[in-house]
C-alpha cells in the first residue's frame, strides 16, 4: 500500500468532489416515472424556472445578480486599498500601488453602475415606446 502525500490526497478529494458534482444533476432530475419529470411539476406541460417573461426581466435579473455578487468584492478591495494606504508610510512606490487600485476599484464600481442606469433608461424607454 502507498501513502499519498498530501497535494495527492487533495487532488483525490478534488476529483471525486468534481466527479460527484458532474453526476449530481443526473440523480436530482431523474424521471419520477409519472410521465412529468422534475421540470414539469408531473403535469406535462414545461414551466419556466426563470421568473423572467421577456428579454427586457432577464436582463434586468442578470444585472441584479452581476450587482449582487460584485458588491462584496468592491467593498473587500476599499478596505484591501484603505489597508495599502494606511500601511504605506510614506513609500512613493506602495502609495503608487494603493492610489492604482482605488481607481480600480472606483473605474469597475462606475462600470457596473453606468451599467444598470443605461439599463434602466434602455427598459424605461422601451416601456414608454409600447
Amino acid at each position: 500500500m502507498t501513502r499519498l502525500s498530501f497535494k495527492g490526497f487533495l487532488a483525490s478529494i478534488w476529483g471525486h468532489l468534481f466527479l460527484g458534482a458532474l453526476l449530481l444533476p443526473q440523480f436530482l432530475f431523474a424521471d419520477p416515472g409519472d410521465g412529468g419529470g422534475p421540470a414539469t411539476g408531473g403535469s406535462g406541460i414545461l414551466q419556466n424556472p426563470i421568473k423572467a417573461t421577456n428579454i427586457q426581466s432577464l436582463l434586468g435579473l442578470i444585472m441584479d445578480i452581476i450587482s449582487i455578487l460584485i458588491l462584496p468584492f468592491a467593498i473587500f478591495f476599499l478596505v484591501r486599498t484603505g489597508f495599502f494606504f494606511a500601511t504605506a508610510g510614506g513609500n512613493e512606490e506602495k502609495i503608487k500601488r494603493a492610489k492604482m487600485d482605488f481607481l480600480y476599484v472606483v473605474a469597475g464600481l462606475a462600470i457596473i453602475l453606468g451599467a444598470q442606469l443605461i439599463g434602466a433608461i434602455l427598459q424605461n424607454t422601451l416601456n414608454t415606446l409600447k
